[in-house]
């Protein structure tokens, strides 16, 4: 009888614990609904002007420099200045020796004055031949007339057939000079234009080597520092071969390379 009732006792004290332990167990915290928040960090801002810093690396240009170079060909006679020193506008910088730029000019001049010459002499010798030709063409009309004769003398036998060859031929040669005098007459206008074309030529090579001449001997245009020189009294040197520079004291440039600009690298010109 006991075997049968321990089971129902075993059980009957599992329930009275479990009911023991619910009792007695602590009460949980209440817990409420809080809001979410992060955690941020404040600056008081203050009104005034703000100038943006960006580091940069760069290079001070000149953007005003003179590069001086040989107009003509020939030796240096004087470079008084030196590398680095400070010149005062219209100080000498360099100037070439005349006696490679005065053959130079008398050449051109002379090769002027050589078309001039011809042009006159196309102009008289177009005088002369309308002159020649109103006799030529009277001495071929008189030959023609006499060749008339002769034949007319030849049909009556009262000339030689050797006088009517020689009737012939004076008449030849009268119409061969008035043919040529006539062309000589006919090629005026294109001799004159070839020779005009020649002179503007000439003129204008003339007026460049004048011009060159008169600077062959440099000033400076500027106040300003003398660099790169790179040629001594003596020196032969050839046309537009580089002399020397001159940049000026004032209106220097800061140039600084910025990565990006408008999506790729350019350099921005900083006034110094």
């Amino acid at each position: 009888m006991s075997k049968r009732l321990l089971p129902l006792i075993i059980l009957a004290l599992g329930v009275l614990g479990f009911l023991a332990l619910k009792l007695t167990r602590p009460e949980p915290a209440p817990v409420s609904a809080t809001e979410r928040s992060w955690r941020v960090s404040t600056q008081i801002v203050q009104p005034g002007s703000h100038t943006p810093l960006l580091p940069l690396y760069g290079q001070v240009v000149a953007p005003e420099q003179l590069n001086v170079t040989a107009t003509l060909a020939g030796r240096i006679d004087a470079r008084p200045v030196s590398e680095g020193e400070r010149v005062q506008a219209e100080d000498l910088l360099v100037a070439l020796d005349d006696a490679d730029i005065r053959p130079v000019l008398t050449q051109a001049e002379s090769q002027v004055a050589d078309l001039k010459a011809q042009l006159q002499s196309e102009q008289v010798r177009h005088r002369n031949d309308r002159a020649a030709i109103k006799s030529e063409r009277a001495i071929r009309d008189n030959a023609a007339r006499q060749l008339e004769r002769t034949k007319s003398l030849v049909g009556r036998n009262l000339a030689s057939q050797e006088n009517l060859e020689a009737a012939t031929d004076a008449l030849a040669r009268a119409e061969l000079t008035v043919s040529t005098r006539q062309r000589a007459i006919d090629e005026h206008p294109p001799r004159l234009q070839s020779l005009e074309a020649k002179l503007a030529q000439a003129e204008a090579n003339l007026a460049t080597i004048e011009r060159d001449a008169k600077r062959a001997r440099i000033t400076a245009p500027f106040d300003g520092v003398v660099t790169g020189v790179q040629v001594a009294p003596g020196d032969l040197v050839a046309r537009n071969e580089p002399l020397l520079s001159l940049y000026p004291t004032k209106n220097l440039e800061l140039r600084a390379r910025v990565r990006q600009c408008s999506g790729r690298s350019c350099w921005v010109p900083v006034p110094g």
